[in-house]
């Protein structure tokens, strides 16, 4: 990816390296390279270089400034991402959520809702990229599909005051990805807060479930206060450019 230039998708890894081995001293000092230069190639621009030239070139023939013309080509891309499948876009500190999802817009009859985090597209992590970069690759190239993988927070009510106690509907199991929901209960507690069959649990009570046996997710699960567990689950939609 860096060959490539293509710096976030390889901050992501190096940053992945870090969380794997905290003390990996040459992935830290290879992140923080990787940042300065990520930043400085494509922070809140357009997606390619390409773009951002096209935009400088459209400017001097028009008369206009270069921040303007590249002003004008992000606001028109966030533009055609709400009118081509009904979503806004909304950057908070390394990852960009859904803003406004259109009730009758394809984003929504995908299933996504206000507040889902956007991990990937075709396997592509969107950690650090800017809102506007993360538009472009919504809607370009034009009549083709992608797989868009996001994350959401399921708050689960539970049966009961203080410690874990009834049944929250919803079977989890161990495979090659992790924890998934095996089985969900129709109408339990599970069911109402929308986790799904299939789902990927990435988060248990704000602690991470990666590479954690199911044992040990299921005390999580049990430990849980508060009258609810909140449990982060990854899924995946096909949305197609228009």
């Amino acid at each position: 990816y860096e060959a490539e230039n293509k710096y976030g998708e390889a901050l992501a890894y190096y940053e992945k390296a870090i969380e794997i081995n905290p003390a990996y001293e040459e992935a830290k000092k290879a992140s923080a390279a990787m940042k300065s230069r990520f930043w400085a190639a494509a922070t809140e621009g357009p997606q390619s270089e390409m773009d951002k030239q096209q935009a400088i070139y459209d400017s001097w023939g028009q008369g206009r400034s270069p921040e303007l013309a590249v002003k004008k080509q992000i606001s028109k891309d966030l533009n055609s991402l709400r009118d081509s499948l009904g979503l806004t876009l909304a950057k908070k500190s390394d990852w960009v959520y859904a803003g406004q999802v259109t009730s009758k817009g394809d984003a929504a009859a995908a299933g996504l809702r206000r507040g889902d985090r956007l991990v990937s597209i075709d396997a592509e992590s969107l950690r650090y990229l800017a809102a506007a970069v993360v538009a472009k690759k919504m809607i370009q190239p034009r009549y083709s599909s992608f797989i868009l993988e996001y994350e959401r927070e399921c708050r689960i009510q539970k049966a009961g005051e203080g410690k874990f106690s009834g049944n929250l509907g919803l079977y989890l199991k161990l495979d090659s990805l992790g924890i998934s929901v095996l089985k969900i209960v129709p109408g339990g507690p599970a069911d109402q807060a929308g986790i799904r069959e299939g789902d990927q649990v990435e988060w248990g009570n704000r602690e991470s479930t990666r590479f954690m046996p199911l044992g040990k997710v299921l005390k999580i699960i049990k430990d849980a206060d508060q009258g609810a567990v909140v449990l982060s689950v990854r899924r995946s939609a096909m949305l197609t450019r228009r």
